[in-house]
């Protein structure tokens, strides 16, 4: 949505994406980097040679996931990353995501704008879950009240953060026969 938004040719009056315009169409162009996967420095010098070439539209977007991972290992990727962000003539917006602000350098923080994004509130949690639930798999795993009790306890769970409750999702929704009402019981199958 931050993609679309930054290049948005039409936006509306409260700034968000018109999601009619070729960039938002495109999703604005925007790049996802998983750094606890690949955030090596050989990542990051490749996403700073991609900010280098002419981007599609007003600025390139990347987003850096998981970007405390780039402190591990002493690859030089911090650094690299910290050089391209100081670059004047950058066209690049740096999204650097992570839920562990502390692991990042004092320096990269400097440079940072912090957005802290809260979690969205139980009934907002629930019907987007149900509606990722009926999106991949076409139904709900169980009667709708086992459903929403086995929501509310992954809401509880994971702390209402909804990426850890879709990495979890799947295994719930498989094994929905282990849900019995008043508590959730996870077991993987063997």
């Amino acid at each position: 949505i931050l993609g679309r938004a930054v290049n948005c040719e039409a936006p509306r009056k409260d700034g968000s994406p018109c999601n009619k315009c070729e960039a938002c169409l495109d999703d604005g162009g925007v790049v996802y980097n998983d750094c606890a996967a690949n955030g090596n420095k050989d990542a990051i010098l490749n996403l700073v040679a991609q900010q280098r070439v002419q981007a599609l539209y007003k600025r390139r977007v990347v987003i850096l996931d998981e970007c405390h991972a780039l402190s591990y290992g002493g690859t030089g990727a911090a650094t690299t990353l910290l050089t391209a962000m100081e670059d004047p003539n950058c066209k690049t917006l740096w999204l650097l995501c992570t839920n562990l602000p502390e692991k990042l350098s004092e320096a990269m923080r400097s440079r940072c704008t912090v957005y802290a994004l809260q979690s969205p509130p139980p009934d907002e949690f629930s019907d987007y879950m149900m509606d990722v639930m009926e999106r991949e798999w076409g139904e709900l795993p169980a009667s709708e009240e086992v459903t929403a009790h086995m929501l509310s306890e992954l809401y509880t769970t994971t702390g209402g953060q909804v990426r850890a409750a879709l990495n979890a999702l799947p295994l719930l929704y498989t094994n929905a026969k282990y849900v019995r009402e008043g508590e959730v019981l996870i077991e993987a199958d063997e």
